[in-house]
């Protein structure tokens, strides 16, 4: 429900997320892609996609690694001790486990036993990666900040990209290095 309508643009999932990657979400895709987000506040919306796909979030201070996922149970455990953004980046990366069928119970460590392991682990955090920071919704966030700054979006100075990518961190609520890698990886920025 929207409560205020002031100046911000409303966009649906649909409109930021490329077809492929919504059909992860298999029988849930549809309503995921109708979910709407406020550019004035455009981070993500992890809790209701993990309300579609039926899957609890609990947070919880004494787990040895960032988070969990227990396919069983269908829970994901979030380390509450743990800075926001990587909590949220944790609860992408958990809801990978989950929509890409992964099975048993994955931990968001650092260390991994086995290749296959390694391997699950590396498509968690893609999937997180374009969950939290779509290409199409960190260039409209983008856009905005350049538009508020009244720069011109074809010469920007180092000073600015740095600028752009922190305070659009801020505003999808990632962390700077997620976003910069993100930025880098979609290749937001061009140089000559």
């Amino acid at each position: 429900m929207r409560m205020n309508t002031q100046q911000y643009e409303y966009i649906k999932y649909v409109d930021i997320y490329r077809k492929e990657f919504l059909s992860n979400f298999s029988i849930f895709a549809e309503e995921i892609s109708q979910l709407e987000l406020s550019m004035g506040k455009p981070a993500i919306d992890l809790k209701s996609i993990a309300d579609i796909i039926k899957i609890k979030i609990e947070y919880a201070p004494d787990i040895d690694d960032s988070g969990e996922y227990n396919r069983d149970e269908n829970r994901i455990i979030i380390n509450s001790l743990e800075p926001k953004n990587r909590q949220r980046f944790t609860i992408a990366h958990e809801l990978g486990h989950a929509v890409l069928g992964h099975p048993g119970i994955s931990k968001r460590t650092e260390s991994y036993a086995d290749l296959l392991q390694k391997s699950r682990e590396t498509l968690a955090n893609k999937f997180a990666s374009e969950l939290l920071m779509p290409r199409t919704l960190i260039v409209k966030v983008m856009s905005v900040i350049i538009t508020e700054q009244g720069w011109n979006q074809s010469s920007l100075t180092d000073g600015q990209t740095d600028f752009l990518v922190e305070n659009s961190a801020e505003k999808l609520e990632v962390s700077y290095s997620a976003l910069k890698f993100a930025v880098e990886n979609n290749n937001i920025f061009i140089r000559e």
